[in-house]
């Protein structure tokens, strides 16, 4: 769209407003793109660098971080698994185990403490991990 003699443009992706880091989440954590945990940290404090919450703490940020980053693989895990269940489709299941590996590596944050506690009593995450389909 054009406004002010200047191109715009609008992302409406889930159509809300919420945390700026959450497209940010979504391109550094994204489940189908193995990223280097290097590259990963990299471009976080590379965001936080350009952005205008670079006078904020780091801290503050990278908690918002890897909570929208748990929230969102876990929605993605039940997205891909109701995908494989309902509509039949398999090729999603192969994202499954990296999808873990991010929710476990984010949640080794001291954030996620008693959610930890509750995943180790009550999720066998390591089986799941290791979860492999075959047609």
């Amino acid at each position: 769209m054009i406004t002010k003699k200047r191109i715009g443009l609008i992302d409406s992706q889930d159509a809300i407003i919420g945390n700026p880091l959450y497209d940010v989440v979504s391109l550094i954590d994204d489940v189908r793109i193995k990223l280097p945990q290097n590259l990963q940290d990299n471009l976080f404090k590379y965001y936080i660098l350009k952005s205008k919450f670079k006078t904020k703490k780091e801290f503050y940020l990278k908690n918002d971080f890897d909570i929208l980053s748990v929230q969102r693989n876990l929605k993605i895990l039940g997205i891909f698994v109701r995908l494989f269940k309902r509509d039949k489709k398999s090729n999603y299941l192969k994202y499954l185990p990296y999808t873990w590996s991010l929710v476990k590596r984010r949640m080794s944050n001291p954030v996620f403490n008693k959610l930890n506690i509750l995943f180790k009593k009550h999720l066998p995450i390591k089986k799941l991990k290791k979860f492999k389909y075959e047609n």
